[in-house]
């Protein structure tokens, strides 16, 4: 949960490399600038950042490191359960988002103009990764969908149907806002002063618009994660204990005495597992990083 909300605050944390960067050279440019007596200029302090090696590395990594983390977090889970839904699932579609962030880093759409198939192939990625996105939230985080209940639950705890309805559509805008990047250069000329205003803040607006889903999302995952907890005595703040007996659970004594008895290559099938999600991971990571349009 709280890597979820660390992978929606990404472009605030780009933004405080970027920051980081400007106030570096800007303390390197008046450094210079008192030994020659020369003025600082804000266009060339920005402009050595924008060609930061440096910083064009770093803000990838920061945009791609959540995901990994949650990727890795399914992968253990699905070793310690053995159940491959939902972890497994839930691998590949990060798997997929990192692979769309890396992709969107290194090959931004305004450089294949000339390219109508590759246009389209990126488009498509960024649409497939924003529907898987949005269909998991609904049916997995949520457990909505049942058309049986008007595509929501049985067990509702929010008083009102429609809140169900206006977060799930809030959640399919805030998918779908990156839609906002590929706004021509330029295009701010059109419109005149409303232009400027949309360009200079359309950065900020993705990124408090992705806190604002973010948070709706998490209003909806926390009520259906304590409907699903009445069950183990989780939903109390106490676990009964057996003091009648010194003796483990059933259960739990069932459990130990099967790990006992399962031998070592019993586990095969599932490193095997871990090692194709991974190994194909890397792949399609590699892949979105060095992929040459040309």
């Amino acid at each position: 949960f709280a890597v979820d909300w660390v992978s929606s605050t990404v472009r605030p944390l780009v933004d405080v490399a970027h920051g980081a960067c400007y106030i570096a050279h800007a303390i390197g440019a008046l450094e210079v600038a008192s030994l020659h007596k020369r003025d600082t200029h804000d266009a060339s302090i920005r402009a050595a950042c924008e060609s930061s090696q440096l910083l064009a590395r770093i803000a990838p990594a920061i945009s791609v490191l959540p995901l990994a983390v949650r990727f890795a977090q399914c992968l253990r889970q699905y070793t310690i359960s053995g159940v491959r839904f939902p972890p497994l699932a839930n691998a590949l579609k990060y798997a997929l988002s990192m692979t769309t962030v890396l992709f969107g880093s290194f090959h931004e759409f305004e450089s294949t103009r000339d390219r109508a198939l590759f246009r389209a192939a990126w488009l498509t990625l960024f649409e497939l990764n924003s529907l898987v996105s949005f269909s998991w939230d609904i049916f997995v985080d949520w457990s909505l969908g049942d058309p049986a209940h008007g595509m929501l639950r049985k067990d509702l705890m929010y008083p009102s149907e429609l809140t169900y309805y206006m977060l799930a559509v809030l959640n399919l805008i805030g998918r779908h806002v990156w839609l906002l990047t590929l706004m021509p250069p330029g295009i701010e000329k059109r419109f005149g002063a409303l232009g400027s205003v949309i360009l200079l803040g359309n950065a900020s607006f993705l990124a408090a618009f992705e806190i604002v889903r973010r948070a709706a999302w998490s209003l909806v995952r926390l009520e259906n994660e304590h409907r699903a907890n009445t069950q183990g005595y989780r939903v109390f703040a106490y676990v009964p204990l057996r003091f009648g007996s010194t003796q483990p659970a059933p259960d739990a004594a069932a459990r130990a005495s099967a790990a006992r008895a399962r031998k070592w290559y019993s586990d095969v099938p599932a490193m095997l597992e871990l090692v194709v999600m991974a190994g194909s991971a890397l792949y399609l990571c590699f892949a979105a990083v060095t992929y040459d349009p040309s």
